[in-house]
């Protein structure tokens, strides 16, 4: 079975990719994308770590693989106003409205019974990371001075000790 829009990769291939660019390991990616049971001793079976390293070479998992790093890098060289502008859209769009080729979907799935299961990258990280980038989060500054209080009590004493 292959990923809708690319006939180059299995379902399996595109997850395990995905979580090869997610964690940068191969055993790691693997097991999960194949929902391989570990050890006793909390790791996974030493044939996870060869399969791994053998799909690592598939032509079609390196490009994908690469093509996900390339997306990541885009994402990284957004300016601060297109970051802005990316959440400040998030948080306005509601989740009836997120596809699975929408840039705020995470996981898109239609159930057997047709329903759709969709999750959105999150309304609240979003509304957070607008309150950091705008210096929204920062505390309001209380300028307080008592220099004239000051220097009018000086001045005070120094009458009182004069007289």
């Amino acid at each position: 079975m292959s990923i809708p829009g690319d006939s180059n990769l299995t379902v399996r291939q595109a997850r395990f990719a995905e979580l090869y660019h997610r964690y940068g390991n191969g055993t790691r990616a693997y097991g999960e994308a194949g929902n391989i049971a570990k050890t006793d001793e909390g790791n996974y079976p030493s044939w996870v770590t060869v399969e791994a390293h053998r799909l690592l070479r598939n032509p079609n998992v390196k490009e994908e693989i690469n093509r996900l790093i390339g997306d990541a890098q885009a994402l990284a060289s957004m300016t601060v106003d297109e970051l802005l502008d990316f959440h400040a859209t998030v948080v306005r769009t509601p989740v009836g409205e997120v596809g699975p080729d929408s840039p705020f979907c995470e996981e898109y799935e239609v159930k057997p019974d047709g329903t759709v299961k969709v999750k959105m990258v999150s309304k609240v990280a979003s509304s957070r990371e607008i309150a950091r980038l705008t210096g929204m989060d920062s505390p309001q500054k209380v300028e307080i001075s008592a220099e004239n209080e000051f220097l009018g009590m000086l001045a005070a004493l120094t009458q009182s000790k004069n007289d």
